[in-house]
């Protein structure tokens, strides 16, 4: 299994009016597995009302970034668990 460095700072209740700025920060979740050819950045999209999740496959030779894909889950749950789709099987979002 993939070892992950990450961050955390994603409020304990849904969006609203009361944690408005907490949710601005640019970085609620973030991450990257050990070997530092995947990484995922999630922020709320206040204007959307939805998270954009975005996962990188980071080429190994180059250091580039490979291939990205945005994610747009519409709450805490969802966005959590496709963050533990992308570190349980990372390979599977860019069909590697």
């Amino acid at each position: 299994m993939m070892k992950w460095t990450s961050n955390h700072r994603l409020p304990a209740s849904e969006p609203n009016e009361n944690n408005r700025a907490e949710y601005a920060h640019p970085q609620l979740l973030s991450g990257a597995s050990d070997d530092g050819r995947f990484i995922y950045d999630a922020i709320w999209a206040e204007t959307e009302a939805v998270f954009v999740l975005t996962v990188m496959w980071i080429n190994e030779e180059f250091g580039f970034v490979e291939d990205t894909v945005r994610l747009y889950p519409k709450n805490r749950a969802e966005l959590l668990q496709q963050v533990a789709a992308f570190q349980a099987a990372p390979e599977s979002f860019f069909g590697i």
